[in-house]
């Protein structure tokens, strides 16, 4: 760690301030002596007379900061009586001690100078809460701490307290005040705040003017040059200027700081020349696709056979042979990672799903059947036999899926293994077997309660009921609770039937009855992994009683029990479901102060809770971005323009450099139906933040489906390259293993579609054929290039991409006559080809007949009505999966399509329910 002087703090302090420097605190303004005046009480200071000496000093003491200079250099006086008294004044000055000090301020001052160093943390605290905060104090404050060390650490510290304030700072409109708390801060640790500050920068429009500034200090040697470097890569990169923001890190001899600005300005040609390597993160994955996207081909197929040949040496270290596969499987070597895995038959699971993808499910089989009759890990092989059931269900064999699933239960559910049941329920509820998920899931759960374990249970309830895992668990409890001998399967299905509104109306008023009984948490849910489920199902019965109400249609009670919940258990995440609920009800004004009560729930919340009663506080680490958001919404629909815009527009601001929270506005903002606000979240964390979280790749992908909205399809395929390249420099993992196919393949689709738009024939029918390659079942491939091809008088390779994939899907019917996802895929083919239209009736129809109540086979009914020209029932059926799925925004897309376009026109974009 390196010293920071107290000269060079107010010098930073001083050019990172586009206004002046702060005067000392005061509760009233003082007029300042004249220089002349200051400089005559010095020389008074070595009169031979006691009188005048004590009145220089008196006067001095009463002068203040624009004393300070020149007491300075009074106190390198050879007057020894001069240069003692000066010491005497500047050492109250430099403790922050002025005669027009605030009291409140000198008592802090005094405790901070007798207190321990692990206290004198809490004391700055108490500072940065006078308002104003007496900055220049606390900067005096800092700098008086000798040990360099354990100064940076109170500043690292210290942004802690003033990240908290500067919302409520932005909130209030008080910029200048949250400009001098960045100022402080970066005074201490440059790298936790500058990502802030710049954001902060950028925000308020000046970029330019405080690049020029730090451009001055960056020439000056040592600390003060090397942390002005530092503060301009962010500056540049918010500015687009990434050669600048090159040279600024290079400044600062931090590799891994140059590393991510090439990385964000797409300089994959630099990286790949790069001499720093990642120290973390799939290191032979990154370079290699680094060489192959700067377009070094040698280099990069060098590089993927040194990858394969590693992972054909890896025997028994399953880190290091993941690594190398993944490495390939994202580099689009899918043929060698196969390879290397049927070779070594390790990770199986992951292997069948991919076999799958791949549409070589014999062989998939086969690999379950070898899995079976050798020693394979029993988790491993459990595993394997919940995909193997899965799939069978998928292509219609039923009855053998049911008696593998319960083969695999079976044999798990008097192991204490959650992560394999847990697999197993999602795996059930994929295929729509929900029943059966939710009696495995209660067996088990009554196994880990009577174990001691209940704190595990939420997992396995997640793939039933999603967010609504602890309120359905809360509903468990109760019933348990009230009727222990009950079979168990049955109380899980009383869960769902409350949830959905299934209960008679009197039925369910005396269970609701009963959990208004039932004593509250006393306990502030702090860190809900220590909780066990019964105590935190007291904190949830509020919110349990709400979702009984509304699924039984009754908004008053609904509301009244959102409400109750959010003022006893205050929280940002019950404050907007209250808020929600009221958009929903279009009681805006009522809305928009809910959400202002959980933007300020947000604001308030420290590091301690205090607890009144049964009642608590939970901290949101969200912060109050999102609140702020939806309280500006509401109040734009009530007719409050002026204060709607405001509110909109400081929310933006609010995440600052947090990459994390403000990609979660994209989502939330995305499901809420806000689509130009998500996108300027989304666009904003482009600019301002680097590629270190998982969200930051799911804003990735949600912008190349903006993006092939727009028809820029290039540009989706950057965005899905970006995304796979962040993975291997992360080391992040996809939680379905299909995705290290599927992700690759859609970059190929989207840059086959983007030179097909651009009339380069050749290269866009090069990347078809070598998706088809490695998915020759790939249907989105079809669907979207099969039709353009056309279009451009291409009907012989449309022909051949139409060919082999519906070939796929012929033959795999002809395998499983009783698959309804094989059926509704050769239709969705055909119709969305323009092709073989009574081919694809019959294919829809008997996907119905299998399974009559899936809303996506239905979908694909009534497409294949609507491209025959029968509008009518095409509408029809589109109205059943609306209903079906009532918040599923592509049917409600579909819809608008069927009543107005013509039966020519492109279906909506498939990932459109994700975004919605």
């Amino acid at each position: 760690m390196f010293r920071i002087s107290l000269g060079l703090l107010l010098v930073l302090s001083l050019s990172f301030i586009a206004s002046s420097a702060p005067a000392p605190n005061s509760d009233a303004p003082r007029k300042a002596p004249a220089v002349e005046e200051i400089k005559k009480a010095i020389e008074e200071l070595g009169s031979p007379r006691f009188a005048v000496r004590e009145k220089a000093k008196k006067f001095l003491l009463e002068a203040g900061a624009v004393a300070e200079p020149l007491l300075e250099e009074a106190a390198k006086s050879t007057d020894e009586e001069v240069a003692s008294t000066a010491k005497s004044i500047l050492e109250k000055y430099q403790w922050g001690l002025y005669p027009d000090t605030p009291k409140a301020v000198i008592d802090l001052i005094e405790q901070y100078r007798a207190a321990p160093p692990e206290q004198r943390q809490e004391i700055l605290a108490q500072l940065l809460k006078i308002n104003p905060a007496p900055y220049a104090t606390i900067r005096k404050l800092l700098g008086k701490e000798d040990n360099a060390e354990f100064r940076e650490q109170m500043f690292g510290q210290m942004y802690g307290h003033i990240r908290r304030m500067i919302p409520q700072l932005l909130r209030k409109g008080d910029f200048d005040a949250a400009e001098e708390m960045y100022a402080l801060s970066l005074a201490g640790s440059t790298t936790i705040v500058a990502n802030d500050y710049a954001s902060f920068v950028y925000l308020r429009g000046n970029l330019d003017a405080v690049i020029k500034k730090l451009e001055v200090e960056q020439k000056k040697p040592g600390n003060a040059g090397m942390r002005a470097a530092e503060v301009l890569v962010y500056l540049y990169r918010n500015k687009g200027d990434f050669a600048a923001a090159r040279k600024a890190a290079e400044q600062t001899k931090k590799d891994d700081l140059v590393e991510r600005v090439l990385w964000q300005a797409a300089d994959w040609k630099a990286l790949a020349n790069y001499s720093h390597k990642p120290e973390f993160g799939n290191l032979f994955g990154v370079t290699a696709a680094y060489e192959r996207l700067a377009g070094n081909t040698k280099a990069f197929e060098e590089k993927m056979a040194e990858i394969k040949k590693s992972a054909e040496a890896e025997m028994e270290e399953k880190f290091g042979l993941r690594q190398d596969v993944d490495a390939l499987f994202l580099n689009g070597k899918s043929k060698e990672a196969l390879t290397v895995l049927i070779d070594k038959k390790k990770e199986l699971a992951m292997t069948f799903d991919i076999l799958c993808a791949q549409m070589r499910h014999k062989e998939a089989f086969d690999l379950v059947d070898e899995a079976r009759r050798r020693d394979t890990d029993e988790v491993e092989r459990h595993d394997i036999e919940i995909r193997r059931a899965k799939m069978l269900h998928t292509l219609g064999e039923k009855d053998a899926a049911l008696q593998l699933f319960t083969k695999v239960f079976e044999a798990i559910k008097g192991r204490d293994v959650v992560n394999l049941a847990r697999n197993l329920i999602k795996a059930e509820v994929r295929v729509n077997l929900r029943d059966e998920a939710m009696a495995h899931a209660a067996v088990v759960i009554e196994k880990l309660r009577a174990s001691g374990q209940p704190e595990f249970a939420g997992n396995l309830l997640e793939p039933i009921f999603n967010d609504n895992k602890d309120i359905a668990m809360a509903w468990w409890v109760l019933f348990r609770k009230h009727d222990p001998k009950e079979d168990a399967v049955l109380a899980m299905k009383r869960v769902r039937d409350i949830l959905v509104g299934k209960l008679e109306r009197k039925q369910a008023d005396d269970w609701i009855e009963k959990m208004l009984k039932e004593p509250m948490d006393q306990r502030p849910n702090v860190d809900r992994r220590e909780l066990r489920i019964d105590t935190r199902s007291g904190s949830k019965k509020l919110d349990a009683v709400a979702a009984a109400y509304r699924a039984l249609k009754d908004e008053v009670k609904s509301e009244e029990f959102l409400r109750k919940a959010a003022e006893k258990y205050p929280s940002q995440e019950r404050w907007i479901a209250h808020g929600d609920f009221l958009m929903h009800q279009k009681k805006y004004q009522l809305a928009a102060e809910s959400f202002a009560k959980a933007a300020k729930h947000s604001q308030n919340q420290g590091p301690d809770i205090e607890i009144d009663d049964d009642s608590f506080a939970v901290i949101d680490p969200n912060g109050p971005a999102l609140p702020t958001y939806l309280q500006g919404k509401a109040l734009l629909m009530a007719g409050d323009e002026k204060e709607a815009k405001r509110l909109i527009e400081i929310a933006h601001w609010l995440p600052l450099g947090n990459d994390v929270i403000r990609a979660k506005l994209v989502e939330e903002l995305n499901k809420r139906d806000w689509p130009e606000m998500a996108r300027k979240e989304a666009n904003m964390l482009m600019k301002t933040g680097w590629y270190g979280h998982f969200s930051y790749g799911n804003v990735l992908s949600y912008l190349a489906r903006q993006a092939s909205r727009e028809k820029d399809y290039l540009l989706a395929a950057d965005c899905y390259e970006k995304c796979v390249i962040g993975c291997l420099r992360t080391g992040a993992n996809f939680i379905e293993p299909t995705a290290y196919l599927l992700v690759p393949e859609s970059v190929r689709v989207y840059r086959a579609r983007g030179m097909l738009a651009k009339g380069n024939f050749d290269e866009a029918i090069k990347e078809a054929s070598a998706s088809l390659e490695i998915m020759p079942g790939n249907v989105d491939l079809a669907v979207k290039l099969v039709p353009e091809l056309e279009k451009q008088n291409k009907k012989k390779e449309a022909d051949v991409i139409y060919d082999k994939v519906r070939g796929e899907y012929t033959k795999l019917v002809k395998n499983y006559p009783n698959s309804a996802f094989a059926h509704n895929s050769a239709a969705w083919i055909m119709a969305n080809c323009r092709r073989e239209l009574d081919a694809a009736m019959k294919h829809a129809q008997k996907a119905t007949e299998l399974e009559p109540k899936t809303a996506g086979y239905i979908d694909t009914l009534a497409e294949v009505h609507f491209r025959k020209g029968d509008r009518d029932k095409a509408l029809t059926l589109m109205k059943v999966c609306a209903e079906l799925e009532p918040k599923n925004g592509y049917f409600r897309k579909q819809l608008v399509r069927f009543k107005s376009q013509g039966f020519d026109s492109p279906t909506p974009d498939e990932n459109e329910e994700d975004d919605e």
